[in-house]
């Protein structure tokens, strides 16, 4: 039922329609920064929420464009249906199967030229890729390494986003939290220098389901996801 309702804001967010007076932004100031430098960055998210009501931010810090990262080769046409409905928007999906050289030097420009750039980083993809496995609510998990290595071949400011519904008034809650300046990992040592993004990734995540299970919307036993090269 939950995940019904932020379907229909979602709708209401791409078409304008959704009543701004019921979103909070907090800790926007770091962006806004960023684009004051003439830079942009990378937001880590997860499948919490409602990211597209982050249009409203968009509105409230001048400047600020957002491309979401997607693995799906339905996002062209979702993204015709978006235009449609929103025309005028400032978050666009950018469709990728896998992040190669040319992938990270369209996005190194997208960011160059001061625009944000947003992947999840609770779901491992269907085809595969590196993990690391970490504790999760008690339980060890596997967290896929990829968007902390864009973040380090970025070299640019990361994020964490989310957009979580208000039960009590059917608002949001914008929260942009500054991750850090820049992610370093040593080619010798990056396995052991991902875990600490991993967990404080995990802990932010945790700290979101815990307010609201119901609007972790990552319908597959997380614990058990197909085996993939594990650190």
């Amino acid at each position: 039922m939950i995940f019904a309702e932020v379907i229909l804001d979602k709708l209401l967010a791409v078409c304008g329609r959704f009543p701004k007076e019921r979103i909070d932004c907090v800790n926007i100031r770091d962006v806004a920064d960023c684009l004051e430098r003439g830079s942009g960055g990378l937001m880590i998210t997860a499948h919490v929420g409602c990211l597209e009501l982050c249009q409203v931010a968009a509105e409230q810090v001048a400047g600020l464009r957002l491309n979401v990262l997607v693995h799906t080769r339905h996002a062209e046409r979702f993204n015709e249906l978006l235009s449609r409905l929103g025309p005028r928007r400032n978050v666009r999906l950018l469709q990728v199967t896998e992040i190669g050289v040319h992938t990270a030097a369209d996005l190194a420009d997208r960011i160059a030229a001061g625009e944000f750039v947003a992947i999840v980083g609770d779901r491992v993809p269907v085809g595969g890729g590196r993990v690391t496995v970490r504790p999760f609510l008690g339980v060890p998990a596997p967290f896929p390494q990829g968007p902390w290595i864009l973040a380090a071949l970025l070299g640019c400011p990361v994020f964490f986003i989310s957009c979580l519904r208000h039960p009590e008034n059917a608002g949001y809650r914008i929260d942009a939290s500054l991750v850090a300046e820049r992610v370093f990992l040593p080619r010798k040592q990056r396995d052991d220098a991902l875990v600490p993004y991993i967990d404080a990734y995990a802990r932010w995540l945790e700290h979101l389901v815990a307010i609201d299970p119901y609007q972790w919307f990552n319908f597959f036993d997380f614990w058990r996801q197909p085996a993939h090269v594990r650190t």
